[in-house]
């Protein structure tokens, strides 16, 4: 895949211009050797990456390949992408849908994260000979204005909740306890 500049600094707002751990997409040889024992250790990775970078994360598909799985319904290929990339369905700021009204889709009030990207994403697959999930492609082209490092812990691949409170929720659950009045604990807990 080509890249296009866009005319965005993606460095402005990148933190350290080190890189991120020595990886840079655009260098094959920094990342074909990442290995993963499992789609929530690769999430992860990118989740972090993206984090460093400044845009969140979501994944845009993963699919079991039982023929080339050796009969097993696992998760075979693994796409994660930017969270902006695309449009939901039936979008007014989707360029294609001007002037065009979809009566089939609920359209909810409330802000569109969404907005287009061209795709900056990671595929991974299942590697029978090493016995992990590899990196096979890994494209790094945003068309929007990375997230400032003040404010990326906002974003919502990026929150994570310390074990010890997660516990706390699911015992909660199990408990009755509403989830307004665990995440209240949670939070008077946590600070």
């Amino acid at each position: 895949s080509s890249s296009i500049d866009l005319g965005f600094d993606h460095s402005a707002n990148s933190g350290e211009s080190g890189g991120f751990n020595g990886i840079d997409p655009t260098v094959r040889d920094s990342w074909k050797d990442l290995e993963f024992n499992t789609p929530d250790d690769a999430y992860n990775f990118y989740v972090d990456y993206g984090n460093h970078e400044g845009f969140g994360v979501r994944i845009y598909n993963q699919s079991a390949c039982p023929k080339l799985n050796g009969g097993s319904s696992a998760v075979y290929y693994i796409k994660y992408c930017c969270n902006k990339e695309g449009w939901k369905r039936g979008s007014e700021n989707n360029p294609d849908n001007a002037g065009v009204v979809d009566t089939t889709v609920r359209v909810r009030n409330v802000p569109e994260l969404r907005g287009g990207c061209n795709g900056a994403y990671i595929r991974l697959r299942w590697f029978k000979e090493f016995k992990c999930y590899k990196i096979y492609r890994w494209y790094n082209v945003h068309n929007h204005d990375m997230i400032p490092e003040s404010l990326r812990h906002y974003v919502r691949s990026s929150r994570r909740m310390a074990p010890v409170y997660k516990m706390l929720a699911e015992v909660n659950d199990a408990a009755g306890i509403g989830v307004t009045s665990s995440y209240n604990a949670i939070s008077r807990a946590g600070g």
